[in-house]
């Protein structure tokens, strides 16, 4: 990393943190979601449940936010599933609304909100 790259990378970690911590929230969280989202839709056909980026996603997620925005986004994630959004991966389960968490996937889903909050937390930690 050379001197420049190095100035500005700091300069943005700087700027981030001094914004208050509900704007940061409020940014990381829709964000955090849309990233879940986005490699969900990456996937390899393996079935009765895909692999796909998205197992990966609630780990990255937890190593760059706080534990309550990791969180928040996987929740945002489930609860746009919950209300029939098609969020999950493409080919992982037809079914739509609270149905969403009791297909063969559902396990994975919750799994993927607890794994977030734990691993952030204990990253603090």
């Amino acid at each position: 990393m050379t001197k420049k790259t190095a100035a500005l990378y700091h300069d943005y970690r700087h700027q981030w943190a001094a914004l208050p911590g509900w704007l940061q929230t409020l940014i990381a969280v829709p964000c955090g979601m849309m990233a879940m989202v986005l490699a969900s839709k990456i996937t390899l056909p393996w079935w009765p449940v895909p692999l796909t980026l998205g197992n990966m996603m609630p780990l990255l997620l937890a190593a760059y936010l706080r534990p309550r925005d990791a969180m928040g986004a996987l929740g945002l994630f489930l609860g746009l599933g919950c209300l029939g959004v098609p969020v999950n991966a493409p080919m992982a389960s037809p079914l739509f609304g609270l149905a969403f968490l009791g297909g063969t996937t559902g396990g994975y889903l919750v799994g993927y909100f607890m794994a977030a909050g734990a691993v952030s937390w204990l990253k603090t930690r």
